[in-house]
């Protein structure tokens, strides 16, 4: 995902777009491709200065733009690997000539010494003394990566960073619906879910919402896009903070974004495994179902990890990863306005987010450190379901 001083977006046209790269672009994405695998096992220092100096005006020239061609280097820069060139580990070497060279031998001398006695030439000790160093270490540029593949993870990448950069997303699907609320429930974001008429709206809390494990939220967060790009004819619009101002920025399904991510198969989280292989352990009344039916709560939609179910009372069971007061809050209230509906949901302490017992239906509310005690869990589901 890029960082937010190379995020290119577009608001000229009436709404705020992403500049992504088009197939205009892959003449000197390909150039910039050539030129980084040419410089394979320059110092990274080395590589960089050459880059800012030659490589970016050339660029620049064949019709980059500027954030573009930076955003380039930077998916490179991460594709890329970094290689000690050294024969011997640099701290090895450094045990060596450090105590020689503090009884003042001459410095020629005490590379042969060490050369010497690790059967190396004195140059290599040189050299290989400090190879560890970021600007020292040898760039190896990455193997696989075509001109196609990095002009994807670029667009890829361009809206992850707009989402890290988020307060609200709001995501509109037709298809997979629930494969991806899964995804949405396993990478534990704030999400409310809301039936429309093309199929379901999902509103997700954005990075710049939460007070707390802002940058840890934000890339479960960007991570998740992937999912949504996996259904067809989604919409996806992002409330931003970009540029110093707030804008919208707005996402289809006809953008150039790959769609070659599939859906995960393991969906549950090991919190969710754990539970689920407790509950059924216990000697109780209650059978446990993994995953339920959506549950319909007026405007909303909740899709409960677990029911636990005994003769006509059922009580659903939500495991809740990221939060905040004002997400736990309207969850409650909106399942209290369904009714009939009962539900626990199991939230984390691992946040540190302080938790407001006054909330209407906190009393619901199960807090849990890594692992949810299903004892404690059966208890509450009894004072629920009664």
């Amino acid at each position: 995902m890029l960082p937010a001083a190379l995020l290119c977006v577009d608001v000229s046209a009436g709404e705020a777009r992403p500049k992504y790269l088009r197939s205009a672009d892959e003449v000197w994405v390909a150039r910039a491709l050539s030129e980084y695998r040419d410089r394979e096992g320059m110092p990274r220092g080395d590589f960089d200065d050459a880059w800012s100096q030659k490589v970016e005006p050339a660029l620049l020239a064949a019709g980059a733009r500027r954030r573009a061609a930076e955003g380039v280097k930077y998916i490179l820069d991460r594709a890329a690997r970094d290689r000690i060139a050294s024969t011997v580990a640099p701290e090895a070497l450094r045990a060596e000539v450090f105590p020689l060279a503090a009884t003042g031998l001459p410095r020629e001398e005490v590379l042969a010494n060490v050369a010497e006695r690790l059967g190396m030439r004195a140059e290599d000790v040189e050299t290989g003394l400090f190879a560890d160093l970021p600007r020292a270490r040898e760039v190896v540029p990455p193997a696989t990566l075509d001109t196609a593949a990095c002009v994807e993870s670029y667009n890829l990448a361009l809206v992850q960073g707009v989402l890290l950069r988020s307060s609200l997303v709001t995501v509109r699907l037709r298809e997979l619906a629930r494969s991806v609320v899964r995804y949405a429930k396993l990478r534990g974001l704030l999400a409310m879910f809301h039936p429309s008429d093309e199929g379901l709206r999902m509103e997700l809390s954005g990075p710049l919402a939460l007070f707390h494990s802002t940058l840890k939220y934000g890339h479960a967060l960007a991570q998740f896009l992937p999912a949504v790009c996996v259904s067809a004819g989604y919409h996806l619009e992002a409330r931003c903070a970009l540029a110093e101002r707030e804008i919208t920025v707005v996402v289809t399904a006809g953008d150039p974004i790959p769609r070659v991510h599939a859906l995960p198969k393991e969906v549950d989280s090991a919190v969710e495994k754990a539970l689920l292989r407790d509950l059924r352990r216990m000697k109780t009344r209650w059978t446990v179902a993994r995953e339920t039916t959506a549950l319909r709560a007026g405007e909303h939609l909740f899709f409960p990890d677990f029911t636990l179910t005994s003769g006509n009372e059922r009580v659903f069971v939500e495991v809740v990863g990221f939060y905040t007061q004002e997400y736990l809050r309207r969850k409650l209230a909106a399942v209290a306005s369904a009714g009939a509906a009962k539900l626990v949901l199991c939230v984390s302490d691992a946040l540190e987010v302080p938790f407001d017992g006054d909330i209407p239906g906190a009393a619901a509310c199960l807090r849990y450190h890594r692992r949810v005690d299903a004892a404690a869990l059966v208890e509450m589901v009894e004072r629920v379901g009664a």
